[in-house]
C-alpha cells in the first residue's frame, strides 16, 4: 500500500508518492485552507486511490493545536482509514525526499522556474507530465516516476459509512466551537474554534524509506470519529 507525502509552500501544494517519486499533483492554491486542499485530495484519491498513509508537517491544515493535533482535514483521513504521520516539529528532513523535489523544481532551469512562478492550470499539469514521465531520476535507477508507480488498490468511497459504536460507549456530540459537555458544564477540546476533534495521537517520527512508519494507536483517548 502506498504512502502518500504532501507539501504547502505558498502558492503552490503538491502531493506525492513517497516510493516512486510521482507527482500526483501540483497546484496553486491562494491558501492552505481545508476548503481549498480537500477538493484537491478528493480529485486525488478518485484518480489514484486511498494511500494507507499520508505524511506531512505540522502546518495548516494537516495539523492543529488541538486535541491529538487532529484538524478537521486529518479527521477526514481517519473516517477513510488513512493514517496520518505527522513529522516532528523542526525536522524537516523527515519528510526530506518531498522537500527535496521542492528545492529542485525551483532551482530548476528557467523554463521550469516561469511556470511554477506562473502558477496556472495548465502549467503545473505539464510539469507533471516532464517530472514524472520525462525527466529520469538519478535516485531511482534513471528511470521516471511513471515506469515504477503503482496505483492503490483501495478504492475512495462514494459515500462514508455511518459512524456505529458499541453499547457501552457514551456519546456526546462536539459544538462548532470545540466543547462537548459531560456531567458538568462543557469543558473545551481544542484551542481552535473550528475544530470538532475528539481523540488524541502522538506524532510519527517518519522516515524516507517506502514502507510507511507504524502508527501506535496506545495514546488514543477516544473515538476521533466524533468529529
Amino acid at each position: 500500500m502506498p504512502t502518500f507525502t504532501i507539501v504547502y509552500s505558498g502558492p503552490t501544494l503538491t502531493l506525492a508518492d513517497a516510493c516512486s517519486r510521482m507527482l500526483l499533483s501540483c497546484a496553486a492554491l491562494r491558501s492552505p485552507k481545508t476548503t481549498r486542499v480537500k477538493p484537491v485530495l478528493e480529485m486525488i484519491f478518485r484518480e489514484f486511490g486511498l494511500p494507507e498513509c499520508i505524511r506531512t508537517d505540522n502546518g495548516t491544515p494537516f495539523a492543529s493545536r488541538g486535541a491529538g493535533g487532529l484538524s478537521r482535514l486529518s479527521a477526514w483521513w481517519v473516517r477513510l482509514g488513512i493514517r496520518h504521520e505527522r513529522i516532528e516539529r523542526g525536522h524537516p528532513e523527515q519528510n526530506g525526499r518531498h522537500e527535496r523535489m521542492h528545492r529542485t523544481l525551483k532551482q530548476a532551469d528557467s523554463s521550469t522556474a516561469r511556470i511554477i512562478a506562473s502558477n496556472t492550470a495548465t502549467a503545473l499539469r505539464q510539469l507533471r507530465k516532464e517530472f514524472n514521465e520525462e525527466r529520469p531520476h538519478e535516485a531511482i535507477g534513471n528511470d521516471t516516476p511513471a515506469a515504477l508507480y503503482r496505483a492503490s488498490a483501495r478504492q475512495y468511497p462514494r459515500r462514508l459509512s455511518p459512524l456505529e459504536y458499541p453499547p457501552s460507549c457514551e456519546i456526546r456530540k462536539v459544538t462548532a466551537g470545540g466543547r462537548v459537555r459531560w456531567k458538568a458544564p462543557s469543558s473545551a477540546l481544542t484551542t481552535h474554534s473550528s475544530e470538532t476533534s475528539l481523540a488524541s495521537f502522538k506524532p510519527t517520527v517518519c522516515t524516507t524509506s517506502c514502507s510507511p512508519m507504524s502508527v501506535s494507536d496506545s495514546s488514543m483517548t477516544s473515538d476521533p470519529n466524533l468529529a
